[in-house]
């Protein structure tokens, strides 16, 4: 009897709160289908890098198939395999990055805020932290965000600064090549739902 009205109080308070928010769904990168590149200028050229190695975890909250939140997401990206055209230029960015003491750039997030969705399409401002060459610093990012067939797919560009990171902006033939300290970084992250 008591049993039975408990159930029905905790049915009552539920329905009154309105709440349907589905149990949370976890995403995982595909790496094959996602671009990840940074770009940047030099005293002589442009430059382009793209990461050809990367993993990713997403967790994300639904209510009534419309995205509420992602409560979790964090990015790998093998900084050995961030490449360009030109095997010299590889060899001197990954110096900079000291990719044989870090072997990765990661992404943590911490929050999602301005959340704005129209059915399947959304914007918002993922905030949390970067982590290259073993500098963690708080990086907040806009993105765009498409639900689409049992996938999430984020979007978006940042403007960054090497120096920010604690790395001088590459060189190369004794000084006369010299990268500059601003890049932009854009991606576009393919998640699929894990069953």
């Amino acid at each position: 009897m008591i049993t039975g009205l408990y159930k029905k109080l905790l049915l009552m308070l539920f329905l009154a709160g309105g709440v349907f928010l589905c149990p949370a769904q976890s995403f995982v990168l595909v790496p094959d289908a996602s671009q990840l590149q940074v770009e940047g200028s030099s005293t002589l050229h442009d430059w382009e890098m793209k990461a050809e190695k990367m993993e990713g975890k997403l967790t994300a909250e639904f209510q009534d198939e419309e995205l509420q939140n992602i409560t979790f997401l964090q990015l790998l990206i093998d900084a050995q395999n961030l490449r360009g055209e030109k095997e010299g230029m590889n060899e001197d960015a990954h110096e900079a990055l000291q990719t044989d003491l870090y072997k990765h750039i990661q992404y943590d997030l911490q929050n999602l805020k301005d959340l704005n969705c129209n059915t399947s399409d959304c914007t918002g401002t993922i905030e949390g932290y970067l982590t290259v060459a073993g500098n963690r610093k708080p990086v907040p990012v806009e993105i765009e965000i498409k639900i689409h067939d049992n996938r999430i797919i984020l979007s978006g560009s940042k403007d960054l600064e090497m120096s920010y990171f604690g790395i001088e902006p590459p060189k190369a033939l004794f000084g006369l090549l010299k990268a500059d300290n601003a890049v932009n970084v854009t991606f576009n992250l393919i998640f699929t739902k894990q069953e």
